[in-house]
């Protein structure tokens, strides 16, 4: 595991790439880029006999903050599966050669068939696991975590368009409210200017 700091993210993962390509293959990445987070997760497999070289060319990307190297020996499940393989080869034609020779001659065709056809299951599968070893001998995997500098304060430009047609609602309303008190205004100006009129009569 590969853990690096930098500045710019978008950079970062153009220079991933182009390492990637180089010997190895990108199984998988994700980018995230926002307000509050720059960050690219990925995982490269790149083969064993360059893997060093892999990791000294990832040191270009950025700052590197942390570095965790494991590996596991398959010395010993490599020669185990290679028994196994040997084994079922073994069985394989013992099996054939039951199955042709004048013992079976009371066997159906069926029973030929069933025992021929577990024998070639059971090599098939002991060369497909010899084949996932081999496989696993020859492919390093590489994660790599990438962290962006921090945002920093922004400067958010106003949406003017949302101010004009806010500003000509509350126009509106203003307007929509007067009209609403009027008549009462209305009312309470005839009563007003009655009663003083009233009293001035007397």
């Amino acid at each position: 595991n590969l853990s690096f700091q930098v500045n710019n993210i978008s950079e970062a993962r153009e220079k991933l790439i182009k390492i990637a390509k180089i010997n190895s293959i990108l199984k998988n990445s994700n980018t995230n880029i926002s307000e509050s987070t720059e960050m690219l997760n990925a995982e490269i497999y790149t083969p064993v006999d360059k893997m060093y070289e892999t990791i000294l060319l990832l040191g270009n990307i950025g700052t590197l903050t942390n570095e965790t190297v494991s590996t596991e020996d398959w010395t010993e499940h490599n020669q185990l599966q290679k028994i196994k393989t040997e084994r079922e080869i073994t069985r394989s034609k013992r099996r054939s050669k039951a199955a042709s020779s004048g013992k079976a001659e009371n066997w159906t065709w069926k029973d030929r068939e069933e025992l021929l056809e577990r024998s070639e299951d059971n090599l098939d599968m002991a060369k497909m696991e010899n084949w996932k070893i081999q496989d696993k001998i020859k492919w390093a995997k590489i994660r790599i975590y990438i962290h962006g500098g921090e945002s920093g304060f922004k400067i958010h430009v106003p949406n003017y368009k949302n101010a004009f047609v806010s500003s000509i609602n509350f126009f509106l309303n203003a307007i929509y409210v007067f009209l609403w008190i009027l008549p009462f205004g209305v009312i309470i100006m005839i009563l007003y200017f009655g009663i003083r009129w009233l009293r001035m009569r007397d």
